[in-house]
């Protein structure tokens, strides 16, 4: 078969397969061609010349420059990702003239660790091009660890305007930031940085430094002919401008259209030397608007009197917290004041400062170095060194001057719709003046305070030292630590308080006042009043309260204090009103017109007088006592004058109450002696006959009063319906030792001691005195039902002679007749004792005894051989028994688990016994039973049961004051530690275990031991700035060096055109060469296999 090959055909299609195979090659060579390797480029070595190296790079290329100096002016032109690197300062870029970087239509460019040293005018340091060179926005430059210096008036960076913003510049960053200095030299001293149309950029960590400048801005940031956003100038340091350090402007050289700003941030840069202020924000020219400025966290060095701090057309629009202001004379505090956020600080060196300083900024503290001839402010006649218009405000540590005793240290002189709030004035003295502090309007919270005791100070104040008003009536206003002298001499007070809700004064020393010492004028339903720790002396009242009108508060506090040698009343309470009043701890002594005056505790008051010594007060026209209360009326009001070791001396009573309907106790080891007359001396105690009155005295010394004529212990005048007992009193060495006048009633005044076996002679009016004490330890005179033991107690008692026996269900105890059925004593009031039952047994009450101290102390038992047990009685207790009971009262002894546990439980192997073995005891008061060490689940079995009963109650209050549980039941509290049981009843107590049956966990138990099945018992221990005419192109203000309106004439020649050579090229050719071969392979095997 003869076969016909068509070649022409055939050398066609070989020709388009090879055709086809060629431009598939070729696309790959061009790919590949495009994409170098990174390549480490040294200069010199590889590159004679910096700009030889920046020719020949490629994107990712790595200049290295060695140390040297390089007299060249570089272009970077359309390059990308280049990173031009040096060894540090010894990497010198110096031109002999002209600009030391010139970047133009690149990105991604990095100057580092080099460093750029430039003379005379247009000779920048770095300048990137832009629109009027007609270049694009350059994106990505990054200037980092690089020292610029500049002589002469250019710029250290300068960015011309562009249409579409340069963006991503990074000039610093945390540990990178660079050293830029502007000297003067040809044409003056230039900027730092020029950043026109920069967008989305940071400046941080950077020095920023004009040396002599002249129409100089540090930083100069502008929107010209773009919108700009994201502005952080973070972290740098700025020094020395002719106006503005910082200026972030609008429109400042192109004027035609207005462009805005969006987002600003200056943060934790610090700036001194200023020319007219340190940041300028806001319009340059036109309408242009800059919003979300922030300024946080920033130093301001304030040296010299300039023109503000903060300024622009935008600056009232910012905001800002933590900045600190630091002023040094002949810098105003004011410029301080009027440039701060909330949250600032301003602090004042040493130095005179004119006073007239208005403080309407809120939440910013003014320190000053120190009153002590420190930092002074200087206050004209009738004027003020502070006056405060705001919340939140601190002024710590300044020391106020007036004028011969003109002027007003700090005032608060407020009349707004609503009430400032936390005013902090320490640490701070106050000298001549008429007022130290004064406030008169509407302020919530006001403190004069200092850090240690006298730490601030008011010294000859003519009109008052501290006067603080509150018509909004809700003020908590404290004063303390403060040293006061000399005060008062128009009759001024030291600390005059009206109004106020929350008042404390503490602390305080207070001498040489010609008027009364602390005063509250008027409180209306007011919260707390603490006058605490103040040491007063003066030529009126030590305290005075209810001076101008009524004062009313739930709670008065006046502890700590020593009121002496006051011409009038130590402590004066006139027209004054509480809940709860509390003396406590005072000394008031040398008073010329007494020691303490109360007007009235009234409705449902109570009155507390407790360890005070009250001596030598009164005058010598004869009259002055230590305590005077003048009315206890209103059901529930309540008297106590109780363990004060001294109302002695007195000229007049010791202790004088006018009126009594209430409850007055005068009790508990006081001592009242020596006094001019009466030592207890009560006038009127009348009720009525559903609420009588009570005056109970009791358990005092009261010895040596009254006058030569008459020597007198208590006297009582008119008592009707009316209960009086004056019992276990030692009335001593007085003629009468009581006397009793206009009354009915018979007054119980048993068992004291007169000083005499035969009190007939001390005892006058219808008094029932027997029995009475035979000796001063009143130990021969108890009652029938009632026995004195020790406080301690660590064997068993027999108390079977001194317990009585009940008779047709009632019981005498303490020389008392009860009613079983209608008990009252201890913490029981009109209760049915005759029968209770405790766990599984019933108690039927026919035996009592009450158990007292001689010192009116708790008693305790305890058990030399079982420590952590110890079990608390309070005096006056009463054991309430069956008849069964043999009298004995045994302390706490280990006892037996002997019985059956409630469910879930065993009886551990910690149990103690207490009381009797073979009766229940039951208590009119709660007793204590305190666990050392012990945790967890407890019971009790009561004597004569076999059956242990789980105590499930735990105790309200808290665990140092646990409250009683319900009577006759139990409670129990822990810390985590110990263990109390509160108990109504003495039995067996002991630990339960919780059953690992029960608990569905294993693990074993002991005695005392912990119970991984449950809960167990345990044991265990930038010139002049104005901005220019809207017409004129060149704004005056922020002078910048002009911007090279040319391309920058560098010396080299442009770079156009394609790049040549390489291993692309070299690539292309071997692909073309390969692909001739294959094709001609093809064609050969084609060929052949057609003539096959």
């Amino acid at each position: 078969m003869k076969t016909t090959i068509n070649l022409d055909s055939i050398y066609n299609d070989t020709i388009k397969f090879a055709v086809l195979s060629l431009i598939f090659l070729l696309t790959l060579a061009s790919v590949f061609a495009v994409v170098p390797d990174p390549t480490i480029r040294n200069v010199p070595g590889e590159y004679a010349t910096i700009q030889t190296a920046i020719d020949a790079a490629n994107p990712g290329d790595t200049i290295i420059i060695a140390a040297g100096t390089y007299d060249e002016n570089i272009v970077i032109d359309s390059k990308t990702d280049l990173t031009i690197q040096g060894v540090g300062d010894t990497t010198l870029i110096e031109p002999s003239l002209g600009i030391g970087f010139a970047i133009t239509d690149s990105s991604d460019i990095t100057i580092a660790n080099l460093k750029i040293h430039t003379t005379g005018t247009d000779s920048h340091g770095i300048w990137v091009g832009g629109t009027p060179n007609e270049y694009g926005a350059t994106t990505g430059l990054t200037v980092q660890d690089t020292i610029i210096v500049v002589d002469g008036y250019s710029t250290g960076i300068y960015a011309e305007q562009v249409s579409s913003p340069h963006t991503g510049w990074l000039i610093g960053g945390s540990e990178h930031g660079n050293f830029i200095t502007i000297n003067d030299g040809e044409g003056g001293t230039g900027d730092g940085l020029d950043l026109h149309d920069v967008s989305e950029s940071e400046v941080s960590y950077n020095e920023i430094t004009l040396n002599d400048p002249t129409k100089s801005t540090n930083v100069l940031w502008t929107a010209e002919l773009s919108d700009l956003s994201n502005l952080a100038f973070e972290h740098n340091t700025v020094s020395g401008s002719s106006g503005s350090e910082v200026a972030v402007l609008t429109n400042f050289i192109e004027t035609e259209t207005d462009y805005d700003i969006s987002g600003v941030s200056f943060e934790n840069n610090t700036f001194s030397n200023w020319g007219l202020r340190a940041i300028r924000v806001g319009a340059g020219n036109g309408d242009g608007i800059i919003s979300s400025i922030e300024i946080n966290s920033n130093t301001f060095e304030m040296t010299e009197d300039t023109e503000e701090v903060i300024g622009g057309t935008a600056a009232s629009d910012a905001t800002g917290t933590g900045n600190t202001f630091n002023v040094e004379s002949p810098a105003t505090i004011q410029k301080a004041i009027d440039a701060a956020f909330e949250g600032d600080t301003i602090n004042v060196a040493d130095g005179t400062y004119e006073g007239g300083i208005d403080i309407e900024t809120s939440d910013i503290t003014l320190q000053g170095s120190g009153f002590e001839e420190t930092t002074v402010i200087d206050i004209t006649e009738d004027g003020y060194g502070f006056s405060i218009f705001s919340s939140n405000i601190t002024i710590d540590g300044f020391r106020f001057e007036g004028d011969d005793g003109t002027g007003t240290g700090v005032e608060i002189n407020y009349e707004g719709e609503e009430a400032l709030d936390n005013i902090i004035i320490s640490n701070s003295g106050f000298f001549d003046l008429y007022y130290g502090v004064y406030s008169c309007c509407y302020t919530e919270r006001i403190t004069v305070t200092a850090d240690v005791p006298g730490g601030t100070v008011f010294q000859d104040i003519t009109g008052g030292a501290v006067w603080l008003e509150d018509d909004y009536a809700g003020g908590v206003f404290t004063v303390e630590n403060t040293l006061m002298n000399n005060i008062g001499e128009d009759e001024g007070d030291g600390i005059f308080i009206y109004g106020a809700n929350q008042v404390s004064i503490r602390n305080n020393a207070l001498a040489g006042i010609t008027g009364d010492g602390i005063v509250i004028g008027s409180a209306e339903d007011g919260f707390e009043l603490t006058i605490a720790d103040n040491n007063v002396t003066t030529e009126g009242y030590g305290i005075y309260a209810g001076k101008d009108d009524s004062v009313s508060y739930e709670t008065i506090n006046i502890s700590g204090n020593i009121i002496e040698d006051n011409d009038y009343s130590g402590v004066y309470l006139s027209d004054t009103y509480f809940d709860i009043l509390t003396f406590s701890e005072n000394t008031i002594s040398g008073n010329s017109e007494g020691g303490i005056y109360v007007y009235e505790v009234s409705e449902g008051a109570e009155a507390t007088f407790s360890r005070n010594r009250i001596e030598d007060n009164g005058n010598e026209d004869g009259w002055g006592d230590g305590i005077y209360v003048e009315y206890v009326s209103g059901e529930g009001s309540t008297l106590n004058i109780t363990d004060n070791p001294a109302i002695s001396g007195n000229i007049g009573k010791g202790i004088y109450i006018y009126s009594i309907d209430a409850l007055v106790t005068i009790s508990g080891n006081n001592t009242i002696e020596d006094n001019g007359q009466a030592g207890i001396y009560v006038e009127y105690i009348e009720g009525d006959e559903e609420l009588p009155a009570t005056l109970t005295i009791e358990e005092n010394t009261i010895s040596d009063n009254g006058g030569e004529s008459e020597r007198t212990g208590i006297h009582l005048l008119y008592v009707e319906s009316a209960d009086v007992s004056i019992n276990q009193n030692s009335i001593t060495d007085d003629s009468k030792g009581l006397i009793v006048e206009d009354t009915d009633n018979e007054i119980d005044a048993t068992s004291n001691w007169w000083g005499d076996t035969e009190p007939s002679d001390n005892v006058e009016g219808n008094v029932d005195y027997s029995p009475y004490c035979t000796d001063s330890s009143c130990s021969a005179t108890e009652e029938e039902g009632q026995t004195t033991v020790d406080e301690e107690i660590e064997e068993e008692l027999d108390l079977n002679n001194q317990t009585n026996n009940a008779t047709d269900g009632s019981i005498v105890i303490g020389g008392e007749v009860k009613d079983i059925e209608d008990y009252t004593g201890g913490d029981l009031n009109n209760t049915n004792v005759s029968l209770e039952t405790i766990g599984d047994v019933n108690v039927s009450i026919d035996k009592a005894v009450q158990l007292t101290t001689s010192s009116g102390a708790t008693i305790n038992l305890t058990n030399a051989n079982l420590t952590g047990v110890t079990v608390s009685i309070p005096n006056g207790t009463t054991i309430l028994a069956s008849s069964s009971w043999d009298g004995i009262l045994l302390p706490p002894t280990s006892g037996t688990s002997n019985g059956t546990a409630p469910s879930g439980f065993s009886v551990g192997g910690t149990v103690i016994e207490v009381g009797s073995s073979s009766s229940v005891l039951i208590f009119d008061t709660a007793v204590t039973i305190m666990l050392n060490g012990v945790t967890g689940s407890v019971g009790y079995k009561p004597a004569g049961s076999s059956q242990w009963v789980q105590i499930t109650t735990v105790c309200g209050g808290t665990y140092d004051a646990p409250e009683n549980p319900t009577f006759p039941g139990e409670c129990y509290i822990t810390d985590g530690t110990n263990t109390k049981i509160v108990t109504y009843h003495f039995t067996s107590y002991g630990n339960l275990n919780s059953n690992p049956s029960d608990s569905g966990s294993a693990g074993s138990t002991s005695g005392g031991g912990s119970n991984s099945g449950g809960t167990a018992f345990s044991y265990g221990e930038s010139g002049e700035e104005e901005a220019p005419a809207a017409e004129e192109a060149a704004p005056a203000e922020e002078t910048a060096p002009a911007g090279t309106t040319e391309t920058p004439d560098t010396g080299l020649t442009g770079i156009t055109g394609a790049v040549t050579g390489g291993a692309g090229a070299n690539l292309a050719t071997y692909l073309i060469v390969f692909a001739i071969i294959v094709g001609g392979l093809l064609l050969y095997m084609k060929v052949r296999k057609a003539k096959e």
